[in-house]
């Protein structure tokens, strides 16, 4: 209202990271592929506003299931609820030019997100990125993610949720 001038514009990413192509033999990053599949994964820091209620409940439902987690653990990250669930996974950060190679690994994205104060006027790259790289995406609800077309991202109102739309998005 105060400027004409003033337009909103929302994170993006290069398609031509995510858009590489990789040959048959051309070996994946060996923390993630020697992972049992399916592989549903978060690539992002990791922080404070991590809801580990849904991600704990799908491990525990589907021990049979890789859930990974690519990214720096901030000091404020407490990951606790899930540190000793044998089917969860912390590979650290990773260098930004690895990244298309480890979402060759992954089946489905993931986004567990509680709603705080940040969460609600955050606009991930995460979630850009992830799609970019042609996943499906699984994730809490928020106010960024309810932006999109329905048709892009399976939005969980539950643990109990996250489970069904991940395995909505596997099939």
């Amino acid at each position: 209202s105060l400027n004409d001038e003033m337009h909103f514009m929302s994170h993006g990413v290069n398609m031509e990271d995510y858009s590489q192509t990789f040959s048959e033999g051309e070996k994946m990053p060996e923390d993630i592929a020697a992972l049992p599949k399916p592989v549903i994964a978060m690539i992002g820091g990791i922080s404070e506003w991590m809801d580990w209620e849904p991600v704990r409940y799908v491990a525990r439902k589907h021990p049979e299931w890789s859930l990974v987690f690519i990214g720096a653990a901030g000091y404020d990250a407490d990951i606790s609820p899930v540190r000793d669930l044998p089917n969860v996974h912390f590979l650290g950060a990773k260098k930004y030019s690895d990244l298309p190679n480890y979402y060759r690994a992954i089946d489905v994205c993931m986004i567990s997100f509680k709603r705080t104060e940040h969460i609600e006027y955050c606009c991930p790259t995460r979630l850009y990125e992830h799609l970019a790289a042609g996943k499906p995406v699984v994730s809490t609800e928020y106010p960024a993610v309810s932006e999109l077309p329905a048709d892009f991202v399976f939005v969980a109102h539950s643990p109990e949720d996250f489970e069904i739309k991940i395995q909505e998005a596997l099939n």
